[in-house]
């Protein structure tokens, strides 16, 4: 996960450039690179980072274990469903 300092970086850097772009070609020039600049280059970046296994700010994907109690019956579970009663209904714990 990226820090949100370094991605609010990346976009205020890649609006300035794009502000320069436009200021550099004509209008309708300018304004489709610009737009194109501003998509592209933070989807670059975030493909980028899940190729090389970035760990970001809190040391990337960890796994979160969470108790899933089913509040008909209150059997512990582990699936979409209470494999004793079928119920959809849980409670985290």
């Amino acid at each position: 996960m990226m820090s949100y300092k370094f991605y609010f970086g990346l976009m205020f850097g890649t609006m300035a450039v794009s502000i320069g772009i436009q200021f550099l070609f004509p209008y309708p020039y300018g304004l489709i690179i610009s737009l194109a600049i501003f998509i592209a280059l933070p989807m670059i970046t975030r493909k980028l980072m899940i190729k090389n296994n970035w760990q970001g700010r809190f040391g990337g994907m960890q796994e979160v274990k969470m108790n899933k109690v089913c509040t008909v019956c209150g059997s512990k579970s582990k699936g979409r469903e209470c494999f004793r009663c079928g119920s959809h209904q849980f409670r985290m714990r």
